[in-house]
C-alpha cells in the first residue's frame, strides 16, 4: 500500500478553504501519479494504490467540502472510481483464491465468471477514468480551491 505524502502548507492561523488547498493538491497529486501508473489490466497493484489514494482524496475533500465550491459533485465522482476500483480489488483477491480449488464443484463456473467480472470493471475503470480526465477533473478539483473561487 502506497504511503501517503505528507501535506506541506498547511496554516492552523489560516482559514479552512486556505488549508483546502495544500491539502487537496497534495491529495490529488497523489492521485494523478499513481493513475499514470494504471497502465493495463495487469497493474493490481497500481490499481489498488490508486484505490487508496482516491480514497484520502475524497475523504479530504468531504473535510473541506463546506469550503470547496462543487464539492458533491467532486466527491460522487471520486466514490463512483473508488468504488470501480474496490471492485476490481475484490476481484484480484478472489481469483487466487479460487484457482486451488478448481476440482470443487461450481469453482470453475465462479472463477470464470470472477474473471469475466473483472475484465468488465476494469473496462468500466479505464472508460470512466478517462472521460472524467478528459473532462477535466484534476483541473476542477484545483478550479474549486482557487483564492478566487470563494
Amino acid at each position: 500500500m502506497a504511503k501517503a505524502r505528507s501535506i506541506i502548507g498547511m496554516d492552523p492561523e489560516a482559514s479552512v478553504r486556505a488549508n483546502a488547498r495544500p491539502a487537496l493538491q497534495s491529495r490529488l497529486d497523489e492521485a494523478v501519479a499513481l493513475a499514470a501508473l494504471c497502465t493495463g489490466p495487469d497493474e493490481s497493484l497500481a490499481m489498488h494504490n490508486l484505490r487508496i489514494a482516491l480514497k484520502r482524496l475524497r475523504y479530504t475533500l468531504e473535510v473541506f467540502a463546506s469550503s470547496v465550491e462543487g464539492a458533491e459533485a467532486l466527491l460522487s465522482t471520486l466514490k463512483r472510481l473508488q468504488d470501480l476500483l474496490g471492485e476490481l480489488h475484490d476481484a484480484d483477491v478472489l481469483i487466487p483464491l479460487l484457482a486451488p480449488d478448481l476440482a470443487a464443484p461450481g469453482v470453475h463456473a465462479l472463477l470464470r465468471r470472477t474473471m469475466a467480472d473483472r475484465e468488465s470493471l476494469y473496462r468500466d475503470f479505464e472508460e470512466t477514468w478517462r472521460a472524467e480526465t478528459s473532462a477535466g477533473l484534476p483541473q476542477r478539483i484545483l478550479d474549486a480551491i482557487r483564492e478566487d473561487a470563494a
